[in-house]
């Protein structure tokens, strides 16, 4: 569990640092995404193998509640990826940081990288840490959910942003500075009776 929350820091550290230093690479953003794709599947499914092999005199709970984290921790992780990459199809940058502070970063806390590490100090106690790991679960549930609801409202108005190449070569360094991705379809883009023709 220290360890744990160790790695917790370090991961924090490396992404402030990278911010103070102007940025990042696309590679060090490429890694980045990575091992948090495999810590976020790995942890969970570390706590369902120890829970299978080992009777903790709990119950079936941690299996569901393991089943459960895995299952909203992995597809919460695509989506959020999803989600900004058709945001960037469309041109538009995601919301501030300054947008999740206050009562939307409370919320949010269920979901939290540091708060499922700090609760795994509780792991020698089976029927508090279960019973804490079980409501993260939950709550990381209805917070994907109603996360869900709200990026698919927001999908649903966006349509991807046709531009020509020449405009593209003009706003492209702001795209790039700004890290939006927007690729180009076809070299033109004519006014057709029933709309945009590329």
């Amino acid at each position: 569990a220290t360890l744990l929350v160790v790695a917790y820091a370090l991961d924090s550290a490396d992404g402030q640092l990278a911010r103070i230093r102007g940025g990042g690479s696309l590679r060090g953003e490429w890694l980045d995404h990575v091992l948090d794709a495999v810590k976020i599947s790995g942890l969970h499914l570390a706590v369902l193998v120890s829970v299978l092999r080992f009777d903790r005199g709990v119950g079936p709970w941690p299996v569901v509640a393991a089943v459960v984290f895995e299952l909203v921790a992995v597809v919460s992780f695509f989506t959020l990826i999803l989600t900004e990459q058709l945001r960037a199809r469309a041109g538009v940058l995601g919301p501030e940081r300054r947008a999740f502070q206050g009562w939307r970063r409370l919320l949010s806390l269920p979901t939290d990288w540091g708060v499922h590490c700090v609760w795994f100090l509780t792991w020698a106690n089976a029927i508090v840490f279960t019973v804490g790991y079980s409501a993260l679960a939950v709550a990381g549930l209805a917070h994907f959910v109603l996360t869900s609801v709200v990026r698919s409202r927001e999908l649903a108005e966006l349509r991807p942003m046709i531009v020509s190449a020449g405009f593209l070569e003009l706003i492209g360094p702001v795209l790039l500075r700004e890290g939006v991705e927007l690729p180009v379809l076809a070299n033109t883009v004519e006014a057709g009776p029933d709309g945009w023709v590329v």
